[in-house]
């Protein structure tokens, strides 16, 4: 690159020391000139650095470009520009997040538009245009930033084999960086390192793979259903919180599990024998807990005015769309008011300490293998009404609705049925109490 040498004054032999770049916090006159002329602050910080800055005088120079108190926006141009960029890489990386989301841009596409995903009123520094973007992809280069996490980064990579983790990625993270990008896939591997930094990610995907106890993503903005968090066959895991509340947390054989603070519109958890404590949102999607043994109670926290407050002292309620309960035994309390806006299934569960008090399900409730269960709260069924399976069932309580058909007929051992049962449809009971069938 040409570099613009300075006249030099009477008695001047050309030396040109650190003193003499920035005097009482203005710029040399000659770098004023330059920043008057419209010169882009790149080459400003060239021409500084050849006139003998040195790298701490050089990240004040590019605080004075960007005419911001955050110290971020500095920090990007200085490493993105100066040639003596490694003496700034530690203090660089202490920044953390803050400046990992300034560099790193990713957008979602939803129903044909871009959103952004992580930016904030400190990015207005960093114009969309070539130079910068060339600048913000170099600043992630020098940090060792995981080249595919870098958006329009035009870095050739091998092709890795399906299953092979990524080197950069791991040992990014095993460092005790965080990560801000639009997706993380990690098949395989096993971390070296105790802590990960924040996960700023959309969408996390982690399979067959141990990583450390705690894993956080923290608070972001996001389309509503575009972030997701996947956690398949995932070991060493024993806490996850997530401050954005995914769209989607699905998590499969964790055998260390323990925790998840999450509150996601959908939530799957299937093969977490450790897993004891769980958050809910009050009014989500779908809520499908299967073989999880160690869960005793569903406590759902207030995401949103959606449901009417509770009482002083009364548990919250709890609505979703879909409810699948399967093979967690030692559930034993359920909310105070449920309802389920489709269908509802319960296998393998039972006994019940402590049905709702209100207790609704628009589509149909499917109680299979539960011979357990042995007697049914005052329940409001939309639809159909099914006992199939293994059944101990002896009893409904009175006041129950069914708006079309119920099929008891899996029930060997039911007592009878209340006076004040409504049934829309047919009524199916075991031989012992009559017909198979009674329109």
């Amino acid at each position: 690159m040409l570099v613009i040498g300075r006249p030099h004054g009477p008695g001047d032999q050309g030396n040109v020391g650190p003193d003499r770049i920035i005097r009482n916090g203005q710029l040399d006159p000659f770098l004023q000139t330059l920043v008057l002329m419209g010169v882009h602050p790149e080459l400003i910080l060239h021409q500084a650095e050849a006139l003998g800055a040195d790298p701490s005088e050089l990240l004040q120079i590019a605080e004075i470009l960007t005419e911001n108190k955050d110290p971020v926006p500095g920090m990007a141009l200085a490493l993105g520009s100066i040639r003596a960029w490694p003496a700034l890489r530690l203090q660089a990386l202490a920044l953390g997040n803050s400046l990992l989301t300034r560099l790193v841009r990713f957008f979602v596409q939803r129903r044909g538009s871009i959103f952004p995903c992580n930016q904030d009123s400190g990015t207005a520094w960093l114009p969309n245009e070539d130079r910068w973007d060339a600048i913000r992809i170099r600043a992630l280069q020098r940090l060792g930033y995981p080249r595919q996490c870098i958006p329009g980064c035009a870095i050739p990579s091998d092709t890795q084999e399906q299953g092979v983790p990524d080197g950069e990625a791991w040992a990014w993270m095993d460092a005790g960086n965080g990560l801000v990008a639009s997706s993380l896939e990690l098949e395989g591997g096993a971390t070296r390192a105790q802590e990960w930094g924040p996960l700023l990610v959309a969408r996390i995907l982690l399979k067959d793979c141990r990583v450390p106890a705690r894993l956080h993503r923290p608070e972001v903005w996001l389309p509503r259903g575009e972030s997701t968090v996947r956690l398949c066959r995932v070991s060493g895991l024993r806490h996850f919180a997530d401050g954005c509340h995914s769209a989607t947390l699905v998590a499969v054989g964790c055998p260390d599990l323990v925790e998840i603070r999450s509150m996601p519109w959908n939530l799957v958890v299937k093969d977490c024998p450790s897993l004891s404590r769980i958050a809910l949102r009050d009014f989500g999607h779908l809520l499908h807990l299967e073989r999880c043994p160690r869960i005793t109670s569903l406590s759902p926290v207030a995401a949103r005015n959606t449901l009417p407050k509770e009482k002083s002292g009364e548990a919250p309620s709890m609505a979703y769309e879909s409810m699948v309960l399967a093979g967690c035994p030692n559930l034993d309390h359920l909310p105070r008011r449920i309802r389920v806006l489709k269908n509802m299934t319960l296998r393998s569960m039972g006994p019940f300490r402590c049905w709702p008090v209100h207790f609704n399900v628009d589509g149909d409730l499917r109680i299979r293998d539960c011979p357990r269960i042995e007697e049914l709260p005052k329940v409001a069924v939309g639809g159909s009404l099914r006992v199939d399976g293994r059944s101990g069932l002896l009893r409904l309580l009175p006041g129950s609705s069914v708006g079309r058909d119920l099929d008891l007929r899996a029930c060997a051992l039911l007592e009878g049925l209340p006076q004040d049962l409504s049934i829309g449809g047919t009524l199916l009971l075991p031989r012992h109490l009559g017909k198979d069938g009674i329109p």
